[in-house]
């Protein structure tokens, strides 16, 4: 199965009509239109580029669940987790359309990932990317599944929780994300 083919399972809005991946910021204007199925998820990347630190795997496509989108940009509250005081869609377009520095890549017992950018969130914390890798979302074919994208103001204390709960760290030296999709 081809790329394409893919992303047209993943989602029935994700590609224009060339049968190009549409920017990431279209696809969130059309999310909050209400264009999107219930079963459609974001395409964030035809691949995973940058991320292939600690095993994960580079040719999978990047995507991003509707759960996930309404965690990320609502704000917090008292009864509700959300991100939305420290992450947006201009920023989450940048990391994926722009050179960006991974300073750790870090992976749990559960084989989840973790990797933090270097750069800034609107509450000025670091940003941290969550992936659950090679996940199989029973469309035939697997993906790297954006978990969460928030801002992590104590890096410091954050690495040392890590290295506390034996996850594999991983510190990386001027690897760019870059926007090759």
């Amino acid at each position: 199965m081809d790329k394409k083919e893919m992303i047209r399972r993943a989602s029935s809005i994700a590609l224009d009509e060339n049968g190009n991946l549409k920017p990431i910021l279209q696809q969130y204007e059309e999310y909050l239109a209400g264009k999107f199925k219930s079963h459609d998820l974001m395409i964030l990347k035809l691949n995973s580029k940058g991320f292939n630190y600690l095993g994960i795997n580079e040719d999978l496509i990047m995507v991003m669940r509707q759960s996930v989108i309404e965690k990320i940009t609502r704000l917090p509250t008292p009864n509700k987790h959300g991100h939305g005081d420290a992450i947006d869609f201009d920023i989450i377009d940048k990391i994926f359309n722009t050179n960006v520095e991974i300073l750790y890549a870090i992976k749990n017992a559960d084989n989840n990932y973790a990797f933090i950018i270097n750069r800034k969130a609107k509450d000025n914390g670091y940003i941290l990317i969550s992936i659950n890798p090679s996940k199989d979302i029973g469309r035939g074919f697997e993906v790297n599944d954006i978990t969460s994208i928030y801002g992590k103001k104590d890096l410091n204390n954050y690495i040392e929780f890590c290295r506390e709960n034996n996850y594999t760290i991983k510190k990386i030296n001027a690897r760019y994300l870059g926007n090759d999709s």
